[in-house]
């Protein structure tokens, strides 16, 4: 598929479409997964299919890294690229000698950045970064959900279980990227605000102790200003349903506005607002052998996370005032 968003001037705003389709597909994809195993023929192949994937060999794909990215060239994410724009930009070389962990703030609402920045070459990841095999995270869900499942492998992405980290970042020359804040971050998400939950996530410090991944922080800026969001009263019916959401599946999407499909003011497509990803230089991390949760590897936890926070805000302030001119406020560790 070689599409150019410049040929068709729709098809950026497809492409936008197809984003927001896409986070809505897994509880579709289940519906019709159990009307299909009511089908008499289809049920066994259906049952070994499902064991496959979420007891059998399928189940480590990801880990393993075995299938080969072939939709990270498609030509709807240099569309959705376009439709923005978006950016890459980098500011130290990777040697590809080595394993990195792509720490990624903000998550924002539906994190649009990470599928044409690391899960596809939309914005030349590759070009940019020769020698490193990028791997987006994202919730193990996703890899027990028939058709989605493939649709993540063949973009090149994973799982974020420890284990799975661990393995594939064990091989230099791989990268990974992982949304740090997670589900509780994109309830933060606001125009003109960076709002980071942070402090207390260590465990991506952990997993580049175990296997001597370097740290590389990654600052989107322009991500939370794609929507809207939609107040929510703590303690309120909406409230409690997006903290079950996010305990059962893992994630979360909260309400929000963005812009219709043809030119109307409000929608569920995201605002096409310039979006820059800044890749800052790596942190090195040496591989330790010993118990992370001895008093010794805990220390050294916090080392690293120490190091990690002066590195970020360090590469915020360099970029703020070019990305981020109309900021409300600067970016803020809040949890």
């Amino acid at each position: 598929m070689n599409l150019r968003a410049g040929d068709r001037p729709m098809l950026p705003v497809i492409a936008a479409a197809w984003l927001v389709a896409i986070y809505g597909s897994t509880i579709l994809v289940w519906f019709v997964t159990i009307l299909l195993l009511a089908d008499p023929v289809l049920f066994v192949p259906g049952l070994i299919y499902l064991y496959w994937i979420i007891f059998g060999p399928g189940r480590s794909a990801c880990a393993k890294a075995t299938w080969k990215p072939r939709m990270r060239g498609w030509g709807v994410w240099r569309a959705l690229a376009r439709y923005f724009p978006a950016e890459l930009v980098k500011t130290a070389e990777l040697d590809p000698q080595h394993s990195y962990i792509f720490a990624l703030h903000p998550h924002g609402i539906l994190t649009c950045n990470s599928w044409m920045n690391f899960s596809s070459e939309a914005t030349g990841f590759s070009k940019l970064f020769p020698g490193i095999e990028m791997h987006t995270g994202t919730i193990s869900w996703n890899f027990i959900t028939p058709v989605v499942r493939e649709f993540c492998l063949m973009h090149g992405m994973c799982d974020v279980s420890r284990k799975t980290m661990v393995e594939l970042l064990s091989t230099p020359g791989r990268a990974l990227m992982v949304a740090i804040g997670g589900a509780s971050e994109a309830l933060l998400a606001a125009p003109g605000t960076m709002d980071l939950i942070l402090n207390k996530r260590k465990g991506f410090i952990r997993v580049a102790l175990t296997t001597g991944a370097h740290l590389v922080p990654v600052i989107s800026f322009g991500e939370n200003d794609l929507f809207d969001p939609i107040a929510v009263e703590k303690h309120s019916f909406t409230w409690y349903t997006q903290q079950l959401t996010k305990s059962m599946l893992g994630f979360c999407v909260p309400p929000f506005v963005g812009r219709g499909i043809l030119g109307y003011p409000y929608g569920l497509l995201p605002k096409p607002r310039p979006i820059v990803t800044v890749v800052g230089k790596p942190l090195p991390v040496a591989q330790w052998q010993g118990d992370l949760h001895s008093l010794e590897g805990k220390q050294l936890a916090d080392k690293y996370h120490a190091q990690y926070v002066i590195a970020l805000k360090e590469l915020y302030e360099q970029h703020k005032d070019l990305y981020a001119s109309d900021r409300v406020r600067s970016m803020k560790l809040v949890a």
